[in-house]
């Protein structure tokens, strides 16, 4: 009968050769990610505030943010085969603090636009009625 062990854990000679493989790859696929990031969002950060161009470049520069995330989740799930059980577990909840922290931005957001309505209708309801009394 067959004992499933647990992988062993990474020797230092093995992590470095897996370090020196992965490495050039990961810096250019996220480095590229990271400038078309920008690239794609400062349009949006210099237009007008009404502007759509805001959005769509928002819209936009989301989408290398995104890869970048999924790139870290995923290469953070590939090493963990090669740590030790308590090193495993603090790189496997890190990998999901990598998903929450953009939901909660999102959370923030959601509140700040909400924020930014509710006083652009108070602002044009007390202008409604000082109007009408000016009017009257």
């Amino acid at each position: 009968m067959a004992v499933d062990r647990a992988p062993a854990p990474c020797r230092i000679g093995d992590c470095a050769e897996v370090a020196k493989n992965t490495t050039p790859s990961l810096i250019t696929r996220l480095g590229i990610a990271a400038i078309a990031m920008i690239l794609l969002g400062y349009p949006g950060e210099i237009a007008a505030a009404d502007s759509s161009t805001r959005t769509i470049c928002g819209i936009l520069s989301t989408l290398p943010f995104r890869y970048i995330l999924f790139v870290l989740f995923v290469e953070l799930g590939k090493s963990l085969d090669r740590q030790t059980e308590q090193v495993r577990k603090i790189v496997n909840g890190l990998r999901f603090m990598i998903l929450a922290k953009p939901l909660f931005g999102l959370f923030i957001l959601a509140i700040a636009l909400i924020k930014t309505q509710d006083e652009k209708s108070s602002v044009s309801e007390t202008a409604s009625s000082a109007s009408s009394k000016i009017c009257s």
